[in-house]
């Protein structure tokens, strides 16, 4: 604005914003275009685009799409144009669930100090189990100490019935546990680092003999590509050359690489577009369908009623209720997380 510019482009500006943040950045936009301002607004947030714009262009894959007014674009419209598919199918069916599938990971009384107290639950293999709740409900915080990212003062962890105790992420993964961190960028990649480092950095013994062996690495990318749908022009470039959703699939690639019996996904789907997220149900289901155990955890609610089996509901810390898959509504879960129920 300092800079009295003609032309404004803004690239996911909402990213990081609260609801009320949003809502200012709305009003200076507003005035920006009275006053004669363009605006290039990109994002994948729908609802966003439909409110703010007048007219809108799709891209898919590097290459243009359509164009046309928002007025007459529907947001339906605009998910099928964005994934070149209808997107009414954009959760698979749920695998099916025996009724003697063998409980795969239990936990009993956990106690994380100062986010979570007394939580006990049971995932059994081939499942997807959601954990829903607030902001600071303590679901994040529950899974970093269970995994030993920060203190765990109580609560016992049982993996296909043996009892573990994870020291560390190391320990966890060891024991045939991996946990996916909300905080892509900080926890999950090195985004300056290349594709391949990031993709084997956990399974580094398979590759060192005792020097590591970058082709055996580079065919390992490349099969991930391939299995995860990557999208990258150069297979040698770094992370952060990716878009958001192709930096998750790299990310659910290397915390898959291990070949984990439990996987745990904080927030899987954040920031990223609904072609790719369509594409990450997709991989969640098959994780399950293959016999392991998947625990989701997310904001979205119609992302845990789409995935799960069972979604788990916390409140201040502890655990509050266990839908099944016949309870699960927007309603009761938003009554349990707000205990308004």
């Amino acid at each position: 604005m300092l800079r009295d510019a003609r032309l404004l482009i803004m690239d996911e500006p909402t990213a990081t914003l609260t609801p009320a943040e949003t809502q200012r950045l709305f009003a200076l936009m507003a005035r920006l275009k009275e006053d004669g301002v363009t605006i290039v607004y990109i994002s994948h947030k729908l609802d966003e685009v439909e409110r703010v714009t007048d007219e809108i262009i799709v891209m898919r894959d590097g290459r243009f799409v359509a164009r046309g007014p928002t007025a007459a674009t529907t947001r339906q419209q605009m998910a099928n144009l964005m994934v070149g598919r209808e997107v009414s199918d954009m959760f698979p069916d749920k695998p099916a669930l025996a009724a003697d599938a063998r409980v795969a990971f239990k936990v009993d009384n956990a106690y994380v100090p100062g986010w979570a107290e007394n939580v006990s639950f049971s995932v059994r293999a081939g499942e997807v189990f959601g954990f829903a709740g607030l902001v600071g409900a303590g679901r994040t915080e529950l899974f970093e100490g269970l995994i030993g990212l920060r203190p765990r003062t109580a609560g016992r962890i049982t993996l296909d019935g043996e009892h573990i105790n994870p020291r560390n992420p190391r320990d966890a993964m060891k024991h045939g546990i991996t946990y996916l961190s909300e905080d892509r960028k900080g926890r999950g990649l090195h985004v300056d680092m290349a594709l391949k480092d990031n993709l084997t950095m956990m399974t580094l013994e398979r590759y060192a003999h005792p020097l590591l062996d970058a082709q055996a690495e580079r065919d390992a990318l490349k099969k991930a590509v391939g299995d995860f749908g990557i999208r990258t022009g150069n297979l040698a470039s770094r992370a952060r050359m990716l878009s958001g959703g192709n930096q998750q699939k790299l990310a659910l690639a290397k915390f898959l690489h291990p070949d984990p019996r439990v996987v745990v996904l904080d927030e899987p789907t954040r920031g990223v577009d609904v072609g790719a997220k369509r594409d990450i149900y997709f991989l969640i289901h098959a994780l399950a369908a293959e016999g392991r155990a998947v625990i989701v955890i997310s904001s979205e609610l119609i992302e845990l009623i789409g995935l799960c089996h069972r979604v788990a509901v916390m409140r201040g810390g502890q655990l509050v209720a266990t839908l099944g898959e016949n309870h699960l509504t927007e309603e009761r879960l938003i009554a349990h997380a707000t205990g308004t129920h």
